[in-house]
């Protein structure tokens, strides 16, 4: 087996091999020591491990932030399926839209406040705006066109509207095998919490990795116009330093919403982020770099 060279010792300073350089060392600096780790980087770009860093972050955060939720929600759910059952009777999916009796349409739109969640029905998606008289700041909408969810920040405003699980992307079922009936409560109950799972999860991954990749593209490009840079070979230095500098604040306002701070994820990241610009301006003026 091949020994690794030793560190050399050189006028009373340690040298090292920069091929021996591995990202698991830079990445606890940008830490502690943000310009030290800044240099490295410059010295030696890593780009997989970041990059799949990232994505790793991302995608168990998505996880996390569902997981952090969504278990509480599940008396909501048997609840929110009663009152459907209440409302409009026996509901199935079919050719590619949510169907149920036809003689119950006069009673929507119609909607209920669960112990987390309000719960509306509304017959087409396009028709709901989520009313400020709500006491929840998040919900669930049935209608003709699948499943929604909506979700506000404490100050009211609305931060999150989509259509979660479209109906369309189950047109190929023919079927009633997914429907909800009194008889199959218990089984559309663990369904629906399953699909709601997975979506929301998906939902939280994209909406992390979108974060993640503007505040790269934002300080790349701050970077490249405080430096006056012109040269192209530059900006992919510049993007790999964005994307290191974002990932400190992002694990951390992950970690602080996590544990219930209030504020979303967007407010904690921001607030995350300017402290982090801030240590690691004051912790640079504790070191200088000295050519070997």
């Amino acid at each position: 087996m091949k020994r690794r060279r030793p560190p050399i010792q050189k006028e009373g300073r340690w040298v090292f091999a920069l091929k021996d350089l591995r990202y698991s060392s830079v990445f606890p600096l940008l830490f502690s020591h943000p310009k030290l780790a800044y240099g490295l980087l410059t010295m030696r770009p890593f780009w997989a491990a970041p990059i799949c860093l990232t994505l790793l972050v991302a995608f168990l955060g998505g996880i996390l932030l569902t997981m952090n939720t969504l278990p509480e929600y599940g008396r909501d759910i048997r609840q929110g399926t009663q009152f459907v059952l209440d409302t409009v009777g026996s509901a199935a999916l079919r050719n590619g839209q949510v169907s149920w009796e036809a003689d119950k349409n006069a009673a929507l739109p119609a909607s209920t406040s669960l112990p987390h969640l309000h719960l509306d029905l509304t017959e087409h998606w396009t028709d709901f705006a989520p009313s400020r008289q709500h006491p929840q700041n998040q919900g669930i909408v049935l209608c003709k066109d699948g499943v929604g969810y909506w979700e506000r920040d404490a100050d009211g405003q609305l931060t999150l509207l989509n259509l979660v699980l479209p109906a369309q992307k189950f047109a190929q079922i023919q079927d009633d095998s997914m429907q909800l009936t009194r008889a199959r409560q218990g089984r559309a109950c663990r369904g629906i919490f399953l699909l709601l799972f997975g979506s929301l999860s998906a939902m939280n991954f994209f909406l992390l990795l979108k974060m993640m990749v503007s505040t790269t593209i934002v300080m790349t490009i701050v970077w490249l116009f405080l430096g006056h840079v012109r040269s192209i070979r530059a900006y992919g230095r510049f993007l790999l330093l964005s994307l290191n500098m974002a990932l400190p604040p992002f694990l951390v306002s992950l970690f602080w919403n996590l544990c219930g701070i209030p504020g979303g994820m967007e407010t904690l990241f921001t607030f995350a982020f300017f402290l982090y610009i801030i240590y690691a301006f004051v912790e640079a003026r504790n070191g200088q770099f000295i050519s070997a």
